[in-house]
């Protein structure tokens, strides 16, 4: 069986989203520049992004700058729009109600709209590593979750969406020593990458409710 990699994820998805309607969530990048951010990649190939964040201070930042909206995405937002794609970048691992989230972008996708999400892979070799010298493996204080292969995959489908694509992902660190080893070990062991990608279509609203049985009226001159 085939093991998908991706060597550059803004690249990718820039490539992906050209020309299309885009929903971002978690738009903002920490720490990395405007000219190194998802976001702006998006912007640049995109028909129209709007992006959301739940950082005030950030948007209040940007929002001369790009079309984004301060809001929290386990709650449904209020937009009449629908997309064609919605864009989840490194944001499940942070939400506490990752279901709750799941189930509000069907709302916000076209018909044929597909969900993208990229998120660090549970078996990143440096979570390995961490856990077999330092017995932890999530670094960032921010994050309550962690993925790989099974559990994303298991995840959307537990809420009736149908995964049409899966890569491991290399999501480029902002140091250039991690950026080579990435690529190194990459290259010879394609699971233990950074990040996975998934992409998913909404598989319908659960299951349809039967209709129910007609009853069948009898004539009076049938009776007797």
């Amino acid at each position: 069986m085939r093991v998908n990699f991706i060597s550059n994820r803004n690249k990718y998805l820039q490539k992906l989203v050209k020309d299309k309607d885009v929903l971002h969530l978690g738009c903002l990048d920490y720490g990395r520049s405007e000219k190194t951010s998802l976001h702006q990649f998006l912007v640049n190939s995109a028909k129209k992004v709007l992006g959301v964040d739940i950082d005030k201070k950030l948007i209040a930042k940007y929002k001369n700058k790009y079309n984004i909206i301060v809001a929290d995405v386990e709650k449904k937002l209020s937009i009449k729009e629908k997309y064609d794609f919605v864009i989840a970048g490194e944001i499940i691992e942070h939400v506490t109600n990752f279901g709750m989230m799941l189930e509000n972008c069907k709302y916000y996708l076209k018909k044929s709209g597909k969900l993208v999400i990229t998120t660090p892979n549970a078996y990143n070799y440096r979570n390995i590593v961490r856990q077999f010298f330092f017995n932890h493996v999530i670094q960032e204080k921010e994050h309550v979750s962690i993925f790989d292969k099974e559990t994303i995959i298991q995840a959307l489908e537990k809420h009736n969406y149908k995964v049409s694509f899966f890569s491991y992902l290399h999501i480029k660190p902002l140091n250039k020593i991690h950026h080579f080893i990435d690529l190194m070990i990459c290259y010879f062991k394609k699971s233990f990458a950074p990040g996975i990608l998934v992409i998913a279509v909404n598989n319908g609203t659960g299951e349809k409710k039967s209709k129910p049985l007609k009853k069948k009226i009898k004539n009076k001159k049938d009776k007797k």
